[in-house]
């Protein structure tokens, strides 16, 4: 067990060394780029395109990383497909409001909070942006009154 916890901690303090050293790479290569940016535009502007360089590789190492946790999703047979029954227009609305109305009221009973700094910012929204309120006056079928 001793050997065990002994090649543990060597192999973390190796995966440490390895991510202060890609930190640092990464530094430098962003340093690269802002100092041949700088050569062809302003400075400012050299240094938030490198800064947008940045937060891009970072969002897509996110999502990569995110894509390779997840479980992948379960795929129904082919058979289960064709025996499902047809669902009318009325009935499949009423399905995905009944589910996302349930995930939505869990979700904000959980966090209220966060629930109601959300109903503030789309009363806000609502309340200023009249093409807004319109769109969502069409999407509920009311007429604009």
């Amino acid at each position: 067990m001793e050997r065990l916890v002994m090649r543990f901690a060597l192999a973390l303090g190796v995966v440490l060394v390895a991510a202060i050293f890609l930190a640092g790479a990464a530094g430098f290569l962003c340093a690269a780029l802002y100092l041949y940016l700088a050569t062809l535009m302003s400075p400012a502007g050299a240094a938030a395109l490198t800064g947008f360089a940045a937060l891009a590789v970072m969002g897509v190492l996110l999502i990569t990383g995110r894509l390779a946790v997840m479980k992948p999703a379960s795929r129904l047979p082919a058979t289960s497909v064709a025996a499902a029954p047809a669902l009318d227009e009325t009935q499949l609305a009423q399905a995905i409001s009944t589910l996302l109305g349930t995930e939505l009221g869990k979700t904000f009973q959980d966090h209220p909070k966060s629930a109601a700094a959300v109903s503030l910012a789309a009363g806000l929204a609502l309340g200023i942006s009249p093409s807004l309120r319109g769109l969502l006056l069409g999407l509920i079928g009311t007429q604009k009154p």
